[in-house]
C-alpha cells in the first residue's frame, strides 16, 4: 500500500510540475515574468516578482477573481494597483534602474493588445497609456482608407479608433524608454492592411517615438527578445 501511495504522489506531481513551472513563464517579453490577469477558478497562485536592484518588488495578488498588484518600494512603503486590465495572458518587466515596470496584456484574436507603464516616482501608482503615437503611426504607414475589402466607413473608423495590437518587448535607456511591437490584428475585419506590423522605440511618459524600425529591422533587433517567433508580413494590399 505504501509503495502504491508513493507512486500515486509522483504520478501527480509529475502531472503538475509542467503546470507550475510554466505559470509564471512570459507570452511575449522573455526577460518578462508571466501572470493570469484573470481567475475565474480562484486557484492562481500568487506571484512576487523583485525588481532588479532587490529593493523593490510587485507581488500579484487575486480578489473577486482579478488580479492586483501590491507594489513594495524601497522605503519599505506599500501601494496597491487595482486597475490591472483583466487578460487570461499578462507579462510584467521591471525596468533596468528599477523606477518603472510595464504590463502586457491581450484578450486574443477578437481584442487588441495593450502595453501599462508604472512609474514608481510617481504619487499615486497609476497605469499609463504610452502607445497612442506609435499606432497613430501605424494609421499613416498603412492608410486604412486605401486598403482593398474595407468600405469608406470602416476605414474611417479604424483611422479614429484602430484598436491594433501593441506589445511591449523590453526596456532602453534605464525607465526613459521602450521597445513596442505594433501589428494590425490578423483578421479579415481589417482588408488588405491585416498583419502589418511596425516596431518602435518609444520615450516613457510621453509615449514620444524615438525610432521607428521596418519589420525586417525590428525582427533583426529584437527577436531574441521575443518569446514568440516574428514573422514578416506580405504586403499590404492597396487599391488601384
Amino acid at each position: 500500500m505504501k509503495r502504491r501511495s508513493r507512486n500515486c504522489c509522483l504520478i501527480l506531481l509529475l502531472v503538475l510540475l509542467p503546470a507550475l513551472a510554466s505559470a509564471d513563464k512570459p507570452t511575449w517579453a522573455r526577460k518578462a515574468t508571466g501572470f493570469a490577469g484573470v481567475c475565474p477558478s480562484g486557484n492562481c497562485r500568487s506571484l512576487r516578482i523583485v525588481a532588479p536592484d532587490k529593493k523593490s518588488a510587485v507581488e500579484v495578488l487575486y480578489q473577486d477573481g482579478n488580479a492586483y498588484l501590491r507594489i513594495t518600494a524601497p522605503d519599505q512603503s506599500v501601494r496597491e494597483v487595482r486597475d490591472v486590465s483583466s487578460s487570461p495572458s499578462n507579462d510584467l518587466l521591471w525596468a533596468p534602474d528599477s523606477k518603472a515596470f510595464f504590463v502586457d496584456g491581450a484578450e486574443g484574436m477578437s481584442s487588441p493588445g495593450f502595453v501599462q507603464v508604472y512609474l514608481l516616482d510617481e504619487a499615486q501608482v497609476r497605469a499609463l497609456d504610452v502607445t497612442q503615437p506609435a499606432e497613430q503611426d501605424m494609421v499613416k504607414t498603412y492608410p486604412p482608407c486605401k486598403a482593398v475589402y474595407l468600405d469608406l466607413a470602416t476605414c474611417r473608423k479604424m483611422e479614429r479608433d484602430p484598436e491594433y495590437n501593441l506589445t511591449a518587448i523590453d526596456w532602453v535607456k534605464d525607465s526613459s524608454a521602450i521597445v513596442l511591437m505594433a501589428e494590425v490584428p490578423c483578421t479579415s475585419n481589417f482588408g488588405g492592411i491585416m498583419c502589418q506590423s511596425m516596431g518602435y522605440e518609444v520615450e516613457v511618459p510621453s509615449g514620444k517615438i524615438l525610432k521607428r524600425m521596418t519589420p525586417a529591422e525590428f525582427k533583426s533587433e529584437w527577436q531574441k527578445n521575443m518569446v514568440q517567433r516574428f514573422r514578416i508580413p506580405e504586403p499590404p494590399q492597396y487599391q488601384n
